[in-house]
Formats: C-alpha cells, sequence, structure tokens
C-alpha cells in the first residue's frame, strides 16, 4: 500500500498538489493567441468556441489558421548553383497586408514538400462524414511553424467503473522542417484531464503514422485511408484498454513505487544517503493524495501511480527560462511526450512477474 500523506508529512495538497482547484497558471505563446475548441476549453484557457460537430471551413476560421504557406529558394541561390545554398530554400507563413514582411518559418531542403493547413483539416473530412469523429481542438504554436488538429473519436475507453478515457486521433505538422506529418493516437483521462501517450507494439515508440515531407507526401497522406486508418486506431485503442485495465488491477507496494520512481526521477547520491526524496518524488505523491484527481478505488495501483506522473509532467510549472509555450510543446512533442512512454513502458512491467528489481 502506498501511504503518501504518513509516509511525506512535508507534502501539503494546498500548495503542492495540481488539482482541478488550484492549476498553476500558464504563459502562452500559441500563434496569435488563437486555438479553436469545442466543448470544454484547453487546460490553458485559451481558445475561440465552436459548435460541436464543427466542418473543416468552421473550424480552421476560428482557429485562425486559414492561411497559406510557401516555399521560396533563399536569396541569391540562384547565383551559385553548385553551392549548398542552391538546394535551400525559405518557408513563409503568407500574410495578407502586403505592406507586412511574410514571417519566415523554417529553412529547408529541395525536395521539402508543404502541406498547407486546409490540407491537414480536409484529412480528417472521411472521419466526420462517416460519424466517427468530430473535432476537438486545432491551433498553432510560435508563428506557425507548427499547427496541430485533434479529433475525438466515438467510444471512450472504461477502465474501472467512472474512470473514463476519451480516445483521440492527433495530426501535427510542421512548417519549419522539424519533424514529419504525423497522426497520433493519444487519450484523455477524464478525472484529471491527463493526455496519455499510447505505445506502438513492443513499447518503445508512440503509436502513430509518420508521414516525411517528401514530394509523395499528398500522395501517402491520401493513402491512410480512413477505414485503413480506423482499423489501425481501434487496434491501438484495444490493446491500450487491455493494457490499462491490467495496470488498474495490479496493485503496487511502497517499494515498488519508489523503484519506478527511481527509474524516472533518480535521486542524487547525497539524497540516498540522507533518506531524501526528489522534488518531483514529492509531487507524485502528492497528486496520489489528492482525491480530485487520483480515486480512491485506483490509487494504490500501476494505473494510479503511472497516472500521478503523468499528471506531474502535464501540469507542472513551466521553467521561467523555456518559452512560454513550453508546456504545450513539451507534454505533446517533446521532452514530456517521451518521459510518459517512459512512464507507461516500465508501468507496464509492474504487472508482470517478476516486479521492478
Amino acid at each position: 500500500m502506498v501511504e503518501t500523506t504518513a509516509r511525506h508529512p512535508a507534502v501539503s495538497r494546498d500548495h503542492d498538489s495540481p488539482s482541478h482547484r488550484d492549476r498553476p497558471s500558464m504563459p502562452h505563446n500559441l500563434f496569435d493567441d488563437q486555438i479553436a475548441f469545442a466543448g470544454l476549453p484547453a487546460w490553458h484557457g485559451l481558445g475561440t468556441e465552436v459548435e460541436r460537430g464543427a466542418g473543416v471551413e468552421e473550424m480552421i476560421t476560428a482557429a485562425n489558421l486559414d492561411w497559406r504557406v510557401r516555399k521560396d529558394p533563399a536569396p541569391g541561390a540562384w547565383r551559385f548553383p553548385d553551392s549548398s545554398e542552391y538546394d535551400r530554400y525559405l518557408v513563409r507563413r503568407e500574410c495578407e497586408d502586403p505592406e507586412t514582411e511574410d514571417p519566415l518559418l523554417g529553412v529547408v531542403g529541395r525536395d521539402y514538400t508543404v502541406l498547407q493547413n486546409i490540407e491537414a483539416f480536409r484529412f480528417f473530412e472521411p472521419f466526420l462524414e462517416r460519424g466517427w469523429a468530430s473535432f476537438e481542438t486545432a491551433g498553432a504554436l510560435g508563428r506557425g511553424e507548427r499547427v496541430w488538429v485533434l479529433a475525438r473519436l466515438q467510444d471512450d475507453i472504461r477502465i474501472v467503473e467512472d474512470d473514463v478515457v476519451h480516445r483521440y486521433l492527433l495530426l501535427s505538422n510542421s512548417h519549419d522542417g522539424s519533424s514529419a506529418v504525423s497522426v497520433r493516437f493519444t487519450c484523455v483521462r477524464v478525472v484529471c484531464q491527463n493526455t496519455l501517450i499510447l505505445s506502438s507494439r513492443g513499447g518503445k515508440k508512440t503509436s502513430e503514422v509518420l508521414i516525411p515531407h517528401t514530394p509523395s507526401l499528398t500522395t501517402r497522406l491520401a493513402s491512410e485511408q480512413a477505414n485503413k486508418l480506423k482499423e489501425t486506431a481501434e487496434q491501438a485503442f484495444e490493446g491500450a484498454w487491455e493494457h490499462f485495465g491490467r495496470m488498474a488491477s495490479r496493485r503496487v507496494s511502497e517499494r515498488e513505487t519508489e523503484k519506478y520512481l527511481e527509474r524516472l526521477f533518480p535521486r542524487t547520491d547525497r539524497q540516498k544517503q540522507l533518506g531524501e526524496y526528489p522534488l518531483r518524488w514529492h509531487r507524485v505523491f502528492a497528486v496520489l493524495d489528492d482525491d480530485t484527481v487520483t480515486p480512491a478505488r485506483t490509487r494504490d495501483t500501476v494505473w494510479g501511480l503511472y497516472n500521478a506522473v503523468v499528471r506531474e509532467e502535464d501540469f507542472r510549472e513551466t521553467r521561467g527560462r523555456e518559452p512560454p509555450d513550453a508546456r504545450l510543446r513539451r507534454i505533446w512533442f517533446g521532452r514530456g511526450s517521451r518521459l510518459k512512454l517512459k512512464a507507461l513502458t516500465l508501468a507496464q512491467t509492474l504487472f508482470r512477474p517478476p516486479a521492478l528489481n
């Protein structure tokens, strides 16, 4: 049994627990401070609400993503056909104001193929038309260099009783050449608004479809037919439901909890000598002790422990030296996403004997 309050008297729920009653404030750098959402607003508190069931045109307009990008040769590249500059191109966001310089989003190679925002949204049309999904949220980061569209699929995953997980398809696209087009399968746990990672078969990668920005981009994206992708998604979510259910039925001991956290947030030699815990351990314990985000039924289980780690990562304060949009970048696309995948892979070993060693 994980006796979080008794073992950690220094943990104060009023100050350390990131509950719904006292969520940390979030500085933001969402593109043009604009995001569209259907239903409850996203946890960063920004956005333009649209009706559930909004179509492509309504959603892309509400999210302020109804603009195009273009790829231009680097200045002077034509003068030096044998230089590296000849193969460099600039991706710019086109502005309606002719007196405003089109913002530079990234530098890419000759074969880089842009994916316009409208094409990203239209990828979901077969799902919308067949009633399989509805738009949930859409927006962009920075100056528009990364765009995302999130659609909620029908049917939820029920782990135990009222512990429900919503299923989503997340399409993300970079206009700066930093990443491929990604269609990722993800979940949100309703009770705590955790963004959960789904792992691929084998558990070492996220469950997603990646399409590089090559000349075959649009053909490959079109080939990911709705029926095929829906089947892939159903398989991924079916596997997730089985994993999550086993995690919820597996109790964890105090020793297993500490070994799990040691793998994720290692203690220093001094902390080990003094019997002290890192700050992130205390934050995880605080989440476990918070009944508004950790139901008593799953508190002392692998599922509860894993979600406490995810909650701590999703809602912890952004460091001052990070850019203002750091949290969203981190939990969806950066080190937070990698940490959550590691936490899931590690947690799934807890219900398989032998336990962590």
